[in-house]
């Protein structure tokens, strides 16, 4: 089994004006399919600590007006409560994370993830 990346791209105006995200989401068939990281209500609660420390980040730039606005827009698009495994680059990716500059966090108008959050997240 394989494992598929899914950058899906929103963009709404609001109150803020244009709100745009970009959200990476893995898309798996089967648990098994990875190797190393967390799985099962670890990787549900792994998924909503990254949500939360994206939203914290966007909102620290400027890209969003709160947390619970960027929480409640990325739960559109995410599936946490799907979540079966993490992947071993799942710290990198928050240490990642919480180091990027707002600048290449909000290049061009979108989330812009480092490469070691894509696909961390494994949803079924």
């Amino acid at each position: 089994m394989h494992v598929e990346d899914n950058l899906a791209t929103t963009a709404r105006r609001g109150a803020g004006g244009l709100v745009r995200s970009v959200v990476a989401i893995a898309l798996i068939v089967s648990a098994s399919a990875c190797g190393g990281g967390s799985s099962g209500s670890d990787a549900v609660q792994k998924c909503k600590d990254l949500s939360q420390l994206k939203c914290e980040r966007v909102v620290e730039c400027g890209g969003m007006p709160s947390v619970p606005t960027c929480l409640a827009d990325i739960q559109k698009s995410e599936y946490c409560d799907h979540a079966v495994a993490v992947t071993s680059s799942y710290d990198a990716c928050l240490q990642d994370l919480r180091a990027i500059s707002c600048t290449e966090l909000l290049a061009s108008g979108a989330w812009n993830l480092p490469l070691s959050c894509m696909g961390v997240i494994l949803v079924q």
